[in-house]
Protein backbone atom coordinates (compact mmCIF):
# COMPACT_ATOMS: atom_id res chain seq x y z
CA UNK A 1 0.00 0.00 0.00
CA UNK A 2 1.12 3.54 -0.69
CA UNK A 3 2.16 5.62 2.30
CA UNK A 4 1.37 9.06 0.85
CA UNK A 5 0.02 11.20 3.65
CA UNK A 6 -3.43 11.93 2.22
CA UNK A 7 -4.15 8.36 1.10
CA UNK A 8 -2.87 6.81 4.33
CA UNK A 9 -5.03 9.10 6.46
CA UNK A 10 -7.95 8.38 4.15
CA UNK A 11 -7.65 4.67 4.90
CA UNK A 12 -7.77 5.42 8.63
CA UNK A 13 -10.85 7.60 8.31
CA UNK A 14 -12.72 5.19 6.05
CA UNK A 15 -13.91 3.07 8.99
CA UNK A 16 -15.41 6.13 10.69
CA UNK A 17 -17.31 7.19 7.59
CA UNK A 18 -19.12 3.86 7.46
CA UNK A 19 -20.29 3.81 11.09
CA UNK A 20 -21.92 6.85 12.71
CA UNK A 21 -21.36 5.30 16.15
CA UNK A 22 -17.81 4.05 15.63
CA UNK A 23 -15.68 4.09 18.77
CA UNK A 24 -13.32 6.59 17.13
CA UNK A 25 -16.20 9.07 17.27
CA UNK A 26 -15.55 9.31 21.00
CA UNK A 27 -12.49 11.37 20.17
CA UNK A 28 -14.65 13.80 18.16
CA UNK A 29 -17.16 14.17 21.00
CA UNK A 30 -14.51 14.67 23.67
CA UNK A 31 -12.34 17.06 21.67
CA UNK A 32 -15.30 19.13 20.49
CA UNK A 33 -16.57 19.52 24.04
CA UNK A 34 -13.20 20.67 25.39
CA UNK A 35 -12.92 23.18 22.56
CA UNK A 36 -15.86 25.05 24.11
CA UNK A 37 -13.68 25.83 27.16
CA UNK A 38 -16.35 24.27 29.38
CA UNK A 39 -17.12 25.33 32.94
CA UNK A 40 -18.87 22.06 33.72
CA UNK A 41 -15.95 19.91 34.85
CA UNK A 42 -18.25 17.00 35.59
CA UNK A 43 -19.53 16.68 32.02
CA UNK A 44 -16.05 17.32 30.63
CA UNK A 45 -14.67 14.50 32.76
CA UNK A 46 -17.42 12.17 31.58
CA UNK A 47 -16.46 12.93 27.98
CA UNK A 48 -12.80 12.30 28.77
CA UNK A 49 -13.57 9.02 30.54
CA UNK A 50 -15.74 7.67 27.72
CA UNK A 51 -13.13 8.61 25.16
CA UNK A 52 -10.37 6.89 27.13
CA UNK A 53 -12.51 3.77 27.50
CA UNK A 54 -13.26 3.72 23.76
CA UNK A 55 -9.58 4.11 23.00
CA UNK A 56 -8.40 1.14 25.04
CA UNK A 57 -7.41 2.78 28.32
CA UNK A 58 -9.88 0.80 30.45
CA UNK A 59 -8.51 -2.67 29.80
CA UNK A 60 -8.17 -5.14 32.66
CA UNK A 61 -4.63 -4.19 33.69
CA UNK A 62 -5.20 -0.43 33.84
CA UNK A 63 -5.73 1.49 37.07
CA UNK A 64 -8.60 3.46 35.52
CA UNK A 65 -10.75 0.33 35.36
CA UNK A 66 -10.83 0.25 39.15
CA UNK A 67 -11.92 3.88 39.53
CA UNK A 68 -15.04 5.91 38.78
CA UNK A 69 -14.97 8.78 36.29
CA UNK A 70 -14.50 11.43 38.98
CA UNK A 71 -11.01 10.05 39.53
CA UNK A 72 -10.01 11.97 36.40
CA UNK A 73 -11.56 15.26 37.59
CA UNK A 74 -8.23 16.82 38.73
CA UNK A 75 -6.84 16.13 35.26
CA UNK A 76 -9.77 17.92 33.62
CA UNK A 77 -9.31 20.92 35.89
CA UNK A 78 -5.60 21.08 35.09
CA UNK A 79 -6.17 20.87 31.34
CA UNK A 80 -8.60 23.78 31.41
CA UNK A 81 -6.28 26.19 33.23
CA UNK A 82 -5.70 29.42 31.26
CA UNK A 83 -1.92 28.90 31.12
CA UNK A 84 -2.43 25.95 28.80
CA UNK A 85 -4.65 27.75 26.31
CA UNK A 86 -1.62 28.12 24.01
CA UNK A 87 -1.67 24.31 23.65
CA UNK A 88 -5.34 24.17 22.70
CA UNK A 89 -5.54 23.05 19.05
CA UNK A 90 -2.21 24.73 18.30
CA UNK A 91 -0.54 25.44 14.98
CA UNK A 92 2.82 23.81 14.23
CA UNK A 93 4.55 27.07 15.12
CA UNK A 94 2.80 27.25 18.48
CA UNK A 95 3.71 23.64 19.20
CA UNK A 96 7.36 24.22 18.31
CA UNK A 97 7.57 27.28 20.56
CA UNK A 98 5.82 25.66 23.53
CA UNK A 99 7.31 22.18 23.79
CA UNK A 100 8.56 22.92 27.31
CA UNK A 101 5.04 23.97 28.37
CA UNK A 102 3.64 20.77 26.86
CA UNK A 103 6.09 18.57 28.74
CA UNK A 104 5.45 20.50 31.95
CA UNK A 105 1.74 19.75 31.54
CA UNK A 106 2.46 16.06 30.98
CA UNK A 107 4.51 16.01 34.19
CA UNK A 108 1.70 17.74 36.07
CA UNK A 109 -0.79 15.12 34.86
CA UNK A 110 1.48 12.35 36.13
CA UNK A 111 1.90 14.17 39.45
CA UNK A 112 -1.88 14.54 39.87
CA UNK A 113 -2.38 10.81 39.42
CA UNK A 114 0.46 10.15 41.85
CA UNK A 115 -1.22 12.39 44.43
CA UNK A 116 -4.20 10.02 44.19
CA UNK A 117 -2.04 7.00 44.93
CA UNK A 118 -1.02 5.88 41.43
CA UNK A 119 2.73 5.19 41.03
CA UNK A 120 4.24 7.30 38.26
CA UNK A 121 5.46 4.23 36.40
CA UNK A 122 1.80 3.21 36.00
CA UNK A 123 0.94 6.48 34.27
CA UNK A 124 2.13 5.61 30.78
CA UNK A 125 3.08 7.87 27.89
CA UNK A 126 0.16 6.29 26.07
CA UNK A 127 -2.37 7.42 28.68
CA UNK A 128 -1.00 10.95 29.07
CA UNK A 129 -0.75 11.61 25.34
CA UNK A 130 -4.19 10.13 24.67
CA UNK A 131 -5.61 12.51 27.26
CA UNK A 132 -3.94 15.47 25.55
CA UNK A 133 -4.93 14.37 22.05
CA UNK A 134 -8.56 14.00 23.12
CA UNK A 135 -8.81 17.36 24.85
CA UNK A 136 -6.30 19.92 23.54
CA UNK A 137 -5.16 18.16 20.37
CA UNK A 138 -1.53 19.18 20.92
CA UNK A 139 0.32 15.87 20.62
CA UNK A 140 -0.35 12.48 18.98
CA UNK A 141 -1.20 9.46 21.11
CA UNK A 142 2.02 7.53 21.61
CA UNK A 143 0.52 4.06 21.56
CA UNK A 144 1.88 0.83 20.10
CA UNK A 145 0.91 1.36 16.48
CA UNK A 146 1.88 5.04 16.44
CA UNK A 147 5.37 4.26 17.74
CA UNK A 148 5.67 1.38 15.29
CA UNK A 149 4.66 3.68 12.45
CA UNK A 150 7.48 6.12 13.21
CA UNK A 151 10.00 3.39 12.37
CA UNK A 152 8.87 3.49 8.74
CA UNK A 153 9.17 7.25 8.23
CA UNK A 154 12.60 8.66 7.44
CA UNK A 155 13.87 11.51 9.60
CA UNK A 156 11.71 10.88 12.67
CA UNK A 157 13.50 9.90 15.86
CA UNK A 158 11.73 7.57 18.23
CA UNK A 159 12.18 5.42 21.32
CA UNK A 160 10.08 3.36 23.67
CA UNK A 161 9.77 6.39 25.98
CA UNK A 162 8.63 9.84 24.89
CA UNK A 163 11.32 12.51 25.22
CA UNK A 164 11.25 16.16 24.24
CA UNK A 165 14.06 15.76 21.69
CA UNK A 166 12.13 12.99 19.93
CA UNK A 167 8.98 15.08 19.86
CA UNK A 168 11.00 17.98 18.42
CA UNK A 169 12.10 15.60 15.66
CA UNK A 170 8.46 14.80 14.90
CA UNK A 171 7.55 18.50 14.80
CA UNK A 172 10.46 19.12 12.41
CA UNK A 173 9.11 16.38 10.14
CA UNK A 174 5.65 17.96 10.33
CA UNK A 175 7.07 21.30 9.21
CA UNK A 176 8.65 19.64 6.18
CA UNK A 177 5.38 17.90 5.32
CA UNK A 178 3.09 20.77 6.35
CA UNK A 179 1.54 21.22 2.90
CA UNK A 180 0.49 17.57 2.66
CA UNK A 181 -0.74 17.51 6.26
CA UNK A 182 -2.86 20.63 5.76
CA UNK A 183 -4.34 19.15 2.59
CA UNK A 184 -5.34 16.00 4.49
CA UNK A 185 -6.66 18.15 7.35
CA UNK A 186 -8.91 20.14 5.01
CA UNK A 187 -10.26 16.97 3.43
CA UNK A 188 -11.13 15.44 6.81
CA UNK A 189 -12.85 18.65 7.90
CA UNK A 190 -15.07 18.59 4.81
CA UNK A 191 -16.03 14.98 5.53
CA UNK A 192 -16.54 15.26 9.28
CA UNK A 193 -17.62 18.86 9.77
CA UNK A 194 -15.01 19.04 12.56
CA UNK A 195 -11.70 20.86 12.42
CA UNK A 196 -9.27 18.08 13.30
CA UNK A 197 -6.10 19.61 14.85
CA UNK A 198 -2.88 19.04 12.97
CA UNK A 199 -1.55 16.63 15.62
CA UNK A 200 -4.64 14.46 15.23
CA UNK A 201 -3.88 14.26 11.50
CA UNK A 202 -0.30 13.27 12.35
CA UNK A 203 -1.61 10.68 14.82
CA UNK A 204 -3.82 9.09 12.15
CA UNK A 205 -0.98 8.93 9.64
CA UNK A 206 1.61 7.21 11.82
CA UNK A 207 -0.95 4.94 13.50
CA UNK A 208 -2.18 3.68 10.15
CA UNK A 209 1.37 2.93 8.97
CA UNK A 210 2.08 1.01 12.16
CA UNK A 211 -1.19 -0.89 11.90
CA UNK A 212 -0.67 -1.86 8.27
CA UNK A 213 2.86 -3.09 9.00
CA UNK A 214 1.95 -5.04 12.13
CA UNK A 215 3.24 -8.64 12.29
CA UNK A 216 0.68 -11.00 10.83
CA UNK A 217 -0.51 -13.85 13.02
CA UNK A 218 0.70 -17.25 11.96
CA UNK A 219 -1.99 -19.75 11.10
CA UNK A 220 -1.67 -23.50 11.38
CA UNK A 221 -3.19 -25.45 8.54
CA UNK A 222 -5.71 -28.09 9.58
CA UNK A 223 -4.95 -31.63 8.53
Amino acid sequence: MTNSIEETIGRFYECIKGDEHHRYKSWEHCYSYFQRNPNDYDVATLHLTMYLASWGMYRGSTFSLKKDYKFHMPITMELLKPEYSILNSPSLGQIHNNISTLFDLMKNIRDLYQMQGIPQEKVSDTLVTKILLGTLGCIPAYDRFFIAGMKYVEGVKHSSRLKDKHFESLVDWCNKEEKALLKAQNKIEKQSGISYPIMKIVDMYFWQIGYENRPKKKTTAKL
